[in-house]
C-alpha cells in the first residue's frame, strides 16, 4: 500500500513544482494552480475552488489505489490460469492414449478456455 502512495506522489511531483513556480513568480494561489494543472478537464465545467480541488484530489487518490489493485488482481488471475494450464499439459502428457481420461481432460481444458475468455471480456 505504501508503494502505491509513493508512486502516486511521484506522479504529481511535476505538477507540484509547476504550482510552486507559478505561485512564486506570478503571485498566484499555489493550491488552486496545482488543482487546475492536475485536473484541467474538471475546471472546464466547475469554478476553481479549494473544495472542488480537495474532492478531485481524493477521487484521484482513490482511483489510483483502485487501478493498482485491479492490476494486481489481473496479474494474480493470469498467474493462476497459467499454472492451471501447465498442470493440464502435464496431465495430458501422462495420460496419452487413454480415451476416457482424454475426454475428461478435454472438458477441463474447455472449461479453462471459456473461463479465460469470460475473464478477458469482463476486464476489457
Amino acid at each position: 500500500m505504501h508503494c502505491v502512495a509513493v508512486e502516486h506522489i511521484f506522479s504529481h511531483v511535476r505538477v507540484i513544482r509547476l504550482a510552486v513556480l507559478c505561485a512564486v513568480e506570478d503571485k498566484m494561489d499555489g493550491i488552486c494552480t496545482y488543482f487546475f494543472n492536475s485536473f484541467p478537464h474538471v475546471y472546464d465545467y466547475f469554478p476553481c475552488s479549494l473544495w472542488n480541488g480537495v474532492i478531485m484530489f481524493i477521487i484521484n487518490v482513490l482511483c489510483a489505489f483502485a487501478w493498482t489493485y485491479m492490476d494486481l488482481f489481473i496479474i494474480l488471475m493470469s498467474v493462476a490460469l497459467a499454472d492451471k494450464f501447465q498442470q493440464l499439459n502435464r496431465c495430458l502428457q501422462l495420460v496419452e492414449g487413454k480415451v476416457s481420461l482424454l475426454q475428461h481432460i478435454q472438458y477441463i481444458y474447455t472449461f479453462f478456455y471459456h473461463y479465460t475468455f469470460l475473464s478477458l471480456q469482463c476486464v476489457a
